[in-house]
């Protein structure tokens, strides 16, 4: 997929073909963009929230550097705050950091609950 367009508004066949696996792996802060649509969400908005609608039946792993502002959802509070004191406010502009976001979905009980994981290294 190589258009500037967000995943949700990816054509209907390529969204097809991802359906058809159960594990998909966005790299590089490009792919990152394209699930956020580009739009700037407080780092603490969940990042099953936002991709709920992308690939809703497979296991979503993100990896990225952060260095785009306002482009990165699914951290902790209290990692936002630790990196804005260390980076003097501009902690997502730093371009030193990187986030691994992952979405995956555990059915129990017939019920599907989604579980966010984010780390920054």
């Amino acid at each position: 997929y190589n258009t500037p367009l967000p995943y949700w508004a990816a054509p209907t066949k390529f969204k097809e073909h991802l359906q058809t696996f159960d594990y998909v792996i966005v790299k590089n802060d490009w792919h990152y963009r394209r699930l956020t649509g580009d739009l700037e969400f407080f780092p603490c908005f969940a990042f099953s929230r936002l991709t709920a609608g992308i690939l809703p039946n497979a296991t979503l792993l993100a990896l990225r550097p952060v260095n785009y502002p306002g482009s990165v959802v699914g951290l902790p509070y209290s990692a936002v705050n630790r990196l804005r004191r260390h980076y003097k406010g501009y902690w997502d502009e730093a371009g030193v950091i990187a986030a691994v976001e992952m979405r995956y979905d555990w059915k129990a009980s017939e019920q599907n609950r989604v579980f966010d994981t984010c780390n920054c290294v």
